[in-house]
């Protein structure tokens, strides 16, 4: 009898550790500092489940478990797994059809779903009436000053405009071969584009 309650006192004190001390919500990855040093360990941006929060900062953990907060004016991007975040000066307004000028407003972090030539960002945020994660998506092409935003409403209006340059890729979303759940096969099949 003895036994048992020694194994059960074992289980709950393993436990308590691994709450009180274990890398709940943290995944391996990486912080690229503003000076272009790149440095390894644990981190988390974000709480998931019923309701979840995106933090300011990046909580970020050392081989050592030393903890640190960086903001987005503290680095350059960072990331784990496929996923990649990047400090962008970006600002954005309640308009459907807008563009965001470069270097205007406050450095935020940008999801980047596909890089390339055309990138195309995400600008993560909380809906409050989820609460779910929402985002809306931006592309910027490298010799453009201004991210333009993807709209759900008047895609096919708008991306035919925007992919102009590419004839073939700009009669496909006119027969409605892309649509707005598309947008990253878009922009990868126009950066594979670009390289021919």
């Amino acid at each position: 009898m003895k036994k048992i309650y020694l194994a059960l006192f074992t289980l709950m004190l393993s436990w308590i550790y691994a709450d009180l001390f274990g890398q709940k919500g943290y995944e391996e990855g990486y912080v690229v500092m503003n000076s272009g040093d790149t440095l390894y360990g644990m981190l988390k941006d974000r709480k998931s489940g019923s309701f979840p929060r995106l933090y300011e900062k990046v909580k970020f953990r050392n081989e050592k478990g030393k903890k640190r907060f960086y903001g987005p004016a503290a680095i350059r991007a960072y990331g784990w797994g496929n996923q990649v975040f990047r400090s962008l000066h970006f600002t954005h307004d309640n308009l459907l059809f807008s563009a965001v000028g470069l270097n205007e407003g406050e450095r935020r972090f940008l999801k980047v779903h596909v890089s390339g030539y055309l990138t195309l960002y995400e600008d993560e945020f909380i809906d409050h009436d989820g609460p779910t994660i929402e985002g809306r998506f931006y592309l910027k092409k490298a010799d453009e000053h201004q991210f333009i935003h993807v709209p759900w409403i008047g895609f096919r209006k708008s991306m035919i405009s925007y992919f102009n340059d590419d004839p073939v890729l700009s009669e496909a979303i006119q027969r409605k071969k892309y649509r707005y759940a598309d947008i990253r096969q878009l922009v990868r099949e126009y950066n594979q584009r670009r390289i021919l």
